[in-house]
């Protein structure tokens, strides 16, 4: 099994949102490419109750930048925000 790379995003508008898509969508070529899975997992956003076109699971989401920052699963940090 390919190791994990968890992967944390601050922000999540046209930029992070497309982002998150690539990564999701061609989640087995990046794999087979990079030689490790990126997983998703954390993610800061201004309005949590904003609609967004890629759904994430509970608690991916967040509020709070330095969550995303702190957190001690994610080993990549992607900055998007405007």
């Amino acid at each position: 099994m390919a190791e994990v790379l968890g992967i944390g995003l601050l922000g999540c508008g046209i930029v992070g949102g497309s982002v998150a898509r690539i990564l999701l969508d061609h989640a087995e070529d990046i794999t087979e490419r990079v030689g490790a899975r990126l997983e998703i997992r954390k993610v800061a956003v201004r309005n949590l109750a904003k609609e967004r076109a890629v759904t994430f699971p509970p608690g991916v989401l967040t509020n709070g930048p330095e969550e995303v920052v702190e957190h001690t699963d994610v080993q990549i940090l992607v900055e998007v925000m405007g």
